[in-house]
């Protein structure tokens, strides 16, 4: 589109955790992605936590909050 001269991105992609263990990675345009909890890792009965961590641009090491997206997060239980 013509807003800089960068002719190619590279990214690590998002991690997900859960309660501070890494569970997943976020893929990039993947919709309706699925992930499941570990149940080892549920704290019944107390807060759990769910933390998406940005990618690395691997080139400079540096965070790359602009390089994605997230339109809609929900939780399920089956």
């Amino acid at each position: 589109m013509g807003q800089n001269k960068i002719v190619n991105a590279y990214s690590s992609p998002a991690e997900v955790f859960f309660n501070g263990v890494k569970i997943s990675d976020l893929q990039v345009n993947g919709d309706g992605q699925k992930i499941k909890l570990p149940t080892n890792l549920i704290k019944t009965g107390k807060q759990n936590q769910i933390t998406i961590k940005t990618g690395r641009n691997m080139l400079s090491d540096t965070v790359d909050y602009d390089d994605i997206e997230i339109m809609n997060i929900s939780l399920e239980t089956e």
